[in-house]
């Protein structure tokens, strides 16, 4: 979210907000507003959003058995 707050969402890359932890693992973090301004959960929800926008849930990540009802 501060990526996105701070540079706009053109700036928002897979790989500049992307990072791969132990055993592969893919992690964001996803923040939210600043203390006091709100939910935290919008900052989820837009963060998620944002990563669908971005094509980062791929097959592969679930062992070939993501699947999204559009």
């Amino acid at each position: 979210m501060d990526t996105l707050r701070e540079f706009g969402e053109d700036a928002v890359t897979i790989e500049r907000v992307v990072k791969t932890g132990f055993c592969g693992i893919r992690c964001v973090e996803s923040g939210g507003p600043e203390p006091g301004v709100g939910c935290a959960g919008r900052g989820v929800i837009t963060a998620i959003s944002l990563m669908e926008e971005l094509g980062a849930y791929t097959p592969d990540l679930a062992g070939g058995r993501l699947s999204r009802k559009t």
